[in-house]
């Protein structure tokens, strides 16, 4: 500003150490909110489904801790010959097929994720002919520190060759670490939450607005 006129000054700190007082015609005064590095890794939220176990006999399992998710469907529709590589496939130790599975999930930061958030599982037969895509549900648990972090008991396999995704929704209406890593406002639109879902590049963010209409979204780029 210039001595004489209106102005605004504005200094973002992670710590103001100034005790002196501000002389002039001071509307308002105060220290700046949080400040966050978005790729900071104690922001990143994630979720990932990591275990698939075999309701009837827990020996049978499969550990997808490298697989952020199991979408062998993704991309193929319309192609003939080979399928893209199978993500996980159950062992069959006991020669006995297995018709449902536990499934279980990990999510982060730990501590800092929500707890009782709803995460869902969606399962999707390849072949249209085994029915339509099942939907199930769990939640967040309120100590992430015990593995599994969330886990569902007793979903259906279909016949063939299927899908599997999941998802949390969380609100950014809130103060806390998680909710600040996303923006309030994005090309116009006001933010309401953010889906976060495992995919296979990772985990993936889609920011849901007032409208909704829905944007992927990468933080920190």
């Amino acid at each position: 500003p210039v001595a004489g006129q209106a102005g605004i000054v504005r200094l973002e700190a992670f710590t103001i150490s100034y005790a002196g007082s501000l002389g002039g015609n001071v509307a308002a005064a105060s220290a700046p909110g949080q400040v966050l590095l978005p790729n900071s890794a104690s922001v990143s939220a994630f979720l990932k489904i990591t275990k698939i176990v075999n309701t009837a006999n827990p020996s049978e399992f499969q550990d997808v801790n490298n697989v952020p998710n199991l979408l062998t469907n993704q991309d193929i529709a319309g192609r003939t010959g080979v399928l893209n590589p199978v993500d996980a496939t159950m062992p069959d130790l006991d020669a006995t097929p297995v018709s449902t599975v536990d499934v279980e999930f990990e999510v982060g930061p730990c501590p800092g994720f929500p707890a009782g958030k709803n995460v869902t599982l969606v399962v999707t037969p390849l072949d249209p002919a085994q029915g339509a895509s099942a939907n199930y549900t769990t939640t967040t648990p309120a100590d992430c520190a015990s593995a599994p972090d969330a886990k569902i008991t007793g979903v259906a396999l279909p016949l063939g060759y299927s899908s599997m995704s999941a998802f949390t929704v969380l609100s950014i209406s809130s103060g806390g670490a998680l909710a600040q890593m996303f923006p309030k406002v994005f090309e116009g639109e006001e933010i309401e939450n953010v889906r976060i879902q495992a995919s296979m590049e990772g985990t993936e963010y889609v920011l849901i607005a007032k409208s909704g209409r829905e944007f992927p979204y990468q933080p920190g780029r």
